[in-house]
């Protein structure tokens, strides 16, 4: 069995220099203790969410619980900085591309509220939704090995997401192109990669995509699922960057 993985709680980093002590924090409590049922001198390993990572050992002080850390270092590069605005999923599905998304690299995903989008997020249910989302994205990079944890952002507009991607170079899914070949990948930044609901993009998000000079690419032949699409882009970004920066 590999050796088991933690996200450092926010605002700790400054404080888990090598040689600190650190008193668990709650969710480390959980899952070490009562998830893992993990004891004294057992060995995990911390990272940060920014890329370092570090070996640590459960130790009591004062009859407290926490983990003694040892040296940070860097650990593999998983991102390259493409995104995935993706239209919101039902439930279990939208859950499940959260978990791929994060094990496929992506930086960070925009749930997008596109005009054919099932699902919306009440306004008083978005802060608690975003807290899972982000949880589940935490869990996927301490079992994928990833030392930086994607972001899951609150739901938004394809337009506002469209300028929140600013200069990046902004690709659109879409079936209609079939097989296409994509554009040049750059290599120097990520891709911000949009994708529709399962009904595609209405008539009015075509005519603005269009207004706005998008860059369409296709999938496939097939006509996959949304989630599917979504793994499919990812996956094709990261093998080709895999290839070529090794």
């Amino acid at each position: 069995m590999g050796i088991r993985r933690v996200p450092l709680q926010e605002g700790l980093r400054g404080a888990a220099a090598e040689g600190a002590w650190l008193t668990l924090w709650p969710e480390a409590e959980h899952y070490l203790c009562r998830v893992l049922r993990l004891g004294e001198g057992a060995e995990v390993e911390l990272f940060d969410g920014a890329g370092q990572r570090c070996r640590a050992l459960l130790s009591r002080r004062d009859g407290l619980l926490g983990l003694a850390c040892g040296s940070w270092r860097e650990g593999p590069q998983v991102s390259y900085g493409d995104v995935l605005a993706a239209s919101l999923l039902k439930g279990e599905r939208w859950e499940w591309l959260i978990e791929k998304a994060a094990e496929l690299g992506a930086e960070a995903l925009w749930p997008l509220r596109a005009d054919r989008s099932v699902v919306r997020v009440p306004e008083g249910k978005v802060s608690e939704r975003v807290t899972r989302w982000q949880r589940i994205a935490e869990s996927a990079a301490r079992q994928c090995e990833r030392d930086d944890v994607m972001e899951v952002l609150p739901p938004m507009s394809l337009e506002d997401a469209w300028r929140l991607a600013g200069c990046r170079a902004r690709w659109v899914a879409d079936e209609e192109e079939g097989s296409r070949p994509w554009p040049p990948i750059p290599l120097g930044e990520g891709v911000v990669g949009f994708l529709g609901p399962e009904g595609g993009w209405s008539a009015r998000e075509r005519r603005w995509l269009e207004q706005v000079g998008a860059t369409r690419i296709g999938l496939g032949p097939s006509v996959l699922r949304a989630e599917t699409a979504g793994c499919a882009l990812l996956a094709g970004l990261r093998l080709w960057r895999a290839q070529i920066l090794g």
